[in-house]
C-alpha cells in the first residue's frame, strides 16, 4: 500500500512540475526563451523533478500507463543532472512544446484513477 501511496504523490510532483513549466513558457516565444537563462533553468529544474519522480513510480504504474516512454523521462533527468552546463536548450524547448501535454494528460488520468479505486 505504501508504494501506492507514494505513486501518488509522484504523480502529483509531476503533474506540478507540468503546470510550472506551463506557466513559465506561457506566452513566451523560443527566441525569448533561449535569451533567459532564468527561464531555461526554472523549465530545467521542473524537467529534472518530472525525471526523478518518473523514476519512482511503481513498475504497476509504468506498465498500466504504457503509452509514455518513462525511461526515456528518467533518462532526461540523468543528462540534466550530470551535464546541466550541457543540456540543449532547444531540446528543452520542443520537449516542452510536443511532449509534456500527452505526459500530463496521462498521470492526470493516473493520478484520477488511483483516487476512485482508492477513496
Amino acid at each position: 500500500m505504501r508504494d501506492k501511496i507514494a505513486d501518488k504523490q509522484r504523480l502529483q510532483h509531476i503533474l506540478k512540475a507540468i503546470s510550472e513549466l506551463e506557466s513559465f513558457v506561457k506566452g513566451v516565444i523560443f527566441e525569448e526563451f533561449n535569451r533567459n537563462r532564468m527561464m531555461q533553468l526554472a523549465c530545467v529544474s521542473n524537467l529534472m523533478i518530472i525525471g526523478e519522480a518518473t523514476g519512482h513510480l511503481t513498475i504497476d504504474i509504468k506498465e498500466k500507463y504504457n503509452s509514455i516512454d518513462w525511461v526515456r523521462i528518467k533518462g532526461l533527468r540523468n543528462i540534466i543532472v550530470h551535464k546541466y552546463f550541457k543540456v540543449d536548450i532547444p531540446l528543452v524547448w520542443q520537449i516542452i512544446h510536443n511532449n509534456i501535454s500527452e505526459l500530463k494528460s496521462v498521470s492526470a488520468q493516473a493520478l484520477n484513477d488511483f483516487e476512485e479505486t482508492n477513496n
